[in-house]
């Protein structure tokens, strides 16, 4: 009896131990469920937030696409104006679909929607019922860049000869900023290469790194290194052979001369950044660069402050032809100051911001090279960030 009620125990206590440790499996493999499921959560939320980036990503590249579009076909091809409809945008910002695809902002149009009004479902073009389409809403802002001075490339005479040298920090000059250029090589993704010589606000104001370089004003040592980081070092005392030459002729060289003065090989590479298209848009030009450029002592204007107060009055109206422009000044199309002064613009810079993320874009139109092309514009940079609290507070 005894052994018996001992085998009794060892069985009993056997079958606990056998419960005991299936629970224990079981608890684990709830533990292990549990986990997997919980990391499944986890990885989802992590794509679905990825997920939702890209799509905001996309939908700001896509504001930044409508904002391109509209500045390749101005009103008037000939002027980019401060009153062309692209700059509304600033104000009522873009509306483009939230979807996969980043959007369509022709859904917008074709339900009579726009900036500021998202359309709804409806009959498409096709009279197919469309489904409600959710969008999103774009700030924008807008600022044209290329209608300033550019330290890469300025050249002696523009300071020198006016009253621009003034820019400068004290105990600087052109002959410094030339020194620093052939020594540190030119800067393209920031104004702030330059603080050695230009104040804060100067760099913000009157200067820029966003233009072309003109083949009749363009500091000729910059246009020597230029030549050579874009085209190579053979040819390139041919090249400037070829400047000295047709600057030595007082006029200004037509677009259409470019390709011969460059060289059509070099041609190929260098154009742009180097161009023959008038430097800035008066347009859009800082009083202080207009008044200066009037009063170039070479161009011998007479009444140079007249013919600034004029060009200020009608921009700020209904614009400035330059053909009026040449008759009141009494030059021929050929001028060199026509080599400053025209009616296009070049780069612009482009922030669209949504739900705490900013896109800063830049644009460049890109002259025409040769017959049969087609002028465009492109976004030459593109960078995204998350905006702080402040940032979108301020915003």
């Amino acid at each position: 009896m005894i052994g018996m009620r001992e085998t009794g125990r060892s069985t009993d206590g056997a079958k606990g131990s056998a419960t005991g440790a299936a629970l224990l499996a079981c608890v684990a493999l709830s533990l292990v469920f549990l986990s997997g499921a919980a990391l499944a959560v986890a990885a989802g939320r992590r794509s679905a937030a990825a997920e939702a980036e890209s799509e905001l990503r996309r939908s700001l590249t896509k504001a930044v696409e409508v904002v391109r579009d509209e500045l390749a076909d101005p009103p008037d091809p000939a002027r980019d104006l401060p009153s062309d409809p692209v700059w509304r945008l600033a104000e009522t910002g873009v509306a483009v679909a939230a979807g996969a695809e980043g959007g369509d902002r022709r859904d917008a149009a074709e339900h009579g929607a726009g900036p500021g009004n998202p359309p709804s479902g409806g009959p498409g073009r096709d009279g197919a019922e469309k489904k409600d389409v959710g969008y999103r809403q774009v700030t924008i802002t807008l600022a044209e860049r290329s209608s300033r001075i550019n330290p890469n490339w300025a050249g002696r005479a523009l300071f020198e000869r006016t009253r621009l040298d003034e820019l400068f920090l004290v105990g600087t000059g052109f002959c410094g900023l030339q020194e620093h250029r052939e020594r540190e090589g030119l800067f393209h993704d920031g104004d702030d290469g330059y603080l050695e010589f230009f104040d804060e606000e100067t760099i913000a104001r009157y200067l820029t790194v966003h233009s072309y370089a003109h083949i009749d004003t363009a500091d000729e040592f910059a246009l020597r290194r230029l030549y050579a980081m874009n085209a190579g070092k053979r040819g390139v005392e041919a090249f400037r052979a070829r400047v000295q030459s047709v600057r030595r002729e007082a006029r200004r060289v037509e677009p259409s001369e470019l390709r011969r003065v460059v060289g059509r090989e070099a041609s190929e590479l260098l154009v742009p950044p180097v161009t023959a298209e008038p430097q800035w848009n008066l347009h859009f030009l800082p009083e202080l660069i207009l008044r200066e450029i009037l009063a170039y002592d070479a161009f011998e204007l007479e009444e140079p402050g007249a013919h600034a107060a004029w060009v200020l009055d009608r921009r700020d109206s209904e614009g400035v032809d330059l053909k009026e422009l040449r008759r009141r000044l009494e030059l021929e199309n050929d001028h060199r100051l026509f080599a400053f002064l025209g009616t296009r613009s070049w780069f612009w810079e482009v922030r669209a911001e949504a739900e705490g993320m900013e896109l800063h874009a830049v644009l460049a139109r890109v002259p025409v090279r040769k017959p049969g092309e087609k002028e465009e514009v492109r976004v030459v940079e593109r960078r995204f960030r998350r905006l702080d609290e402040a940032e979108r507070g301020a915003g």
